[in-house]
């Protein structure tokens, strides 16, 4: 007697299964859930929040991570464009990053992002899964919802003093963190080049020597021009709403009240920077109201190039 060969059944690897069952669990609402802290990303939850938990559509995802809340719409495609450019000179070091939905996709509405200093033997870690070594810190965070124009992309600016790069530093590590409308989040890992310092120039076209003291005096010049045309800014300000701004960004993110404006007070980049990548601040000074740069070391007081230029905006 002849018995029919046994069916062989073909094995499903571990990882095949834990998708399968990934799938299933989706599918009845048990998706396991984290937050963005426990995603590896504790620096983004000003703009997740702490407590906001996120699924995982494929928890095996390279080059990313996307993950959605309870509120997203996943029927709705979340696709965008995304693009860093790194630019600087003698004093500071910028990446800034623009997005804008793909069209039919559910709109960006935020980025976020850090800059860390990246070792070439550690890159192919980060592109892969935006894996760090332990301890590393990071250079910059920058969070933005400003829009270049109405419907135009969200910018993020990453400024940083030039002088805190580590020595030998030529490359850069810049996870960016996408929002979208409904919630959904997208992680993205770009390294890119130290970008090269672009000289100082006055206005002959001339470079400015920032170790003498004439450049000094020309950066310092440049400064005060910068803190005039912000006064101007906050001067119309207080003419809508009587009062000075008590932070800066009130006068892009114009706050409730101003009979119908919708255009900042001040133009693009958001937020306003020194020569050495330092944002100006509001602060008090003897009572009254002032825009300050913290100068060349980005702490207050100093001397030379390190130290504090402020402009007192009036009585209250």
């Amino acid at each position: 007697m002849t018995h029919p060969a046994p069916t062989r059944r073909a094995r499903v690897g571990l990882p095949a299964r834990l998708l399968a069952l990934a799938g299933l669990l989706q599918l009845a609402g048990c998706a396991q859930t984290y937050t963005i802290r426990e995603l590896g990303y504790p620096a983004f939850e000003p703009v997740t929040g702490a407590e906001t938990r996120f699924a995982r559509p494929d928890p095996e995802q390279v080059q990313g991570l996307d993950a959605y809340p309870d509120t997203a719409d996943r029927e709705r495609p979340h696709r965008f464009v995304i693009s860093p450019v790194p630019i600087g000179n003698e004093l500071a070091v910028c990446v800034e990053i623009r997005a804008v939905g793909k069209p039919g996709s559910v709109p960006v509405t935020a980025l976020a992002g850090l800059v860390y200093p990246l070792d070439p033997s550690g890159a192919g870690a980060f592109r892969l899964r935006g894996t760090l070594p332990p301890g590393v810190e990071p250079l910059c965070f920058a969070q933005s919802r400003e829009r270049d124009g109405a419907d135009g992309p969200v910018v993020l600016q990453l400024v940083f003093p030039r002088e805190a790069l580590p020595p030998g530093v030529e490359r850069l590590a810049v996870p960016i963190l996408a929002q979208f409308e409904d919630g959904w989040i997208h992680v993205r890992y770009f390294d890119t080049p130290v970008p090269m310092p672009v000289p100082l120039l006055d206005e002959q076209g001339n470079r400015i020597d920032l170790e003498s003291e004439a450049g000094q005096r020309v950066v310092r010049e440049r400064v005060e021009a910068d803190l005039a045309a912000l006064a101007g800014a906050c001067g119309k300000f207080r003419e809508v709403y009587a009062r000075w701004p008590a932070k800066l960004d009130e006068l892009w993110n114009v706050p409730p009240g101003a009979a119908g404006r919708t255009e900042p007070f001040l133009p693009p980049p958001h937020p306003p920077r020194d020569p050495w990548g330092g944002a100006f601040e509001v602060v008090d000074l003897d009572g009254a109201p002032a825009l300050r740069s913290l100068g060349a070391d980005g702490r207050p007081g100093g001397e030379g190039a390190a130290a504090d230029v402020t402009l007192a905006l009036g009585g209250a």
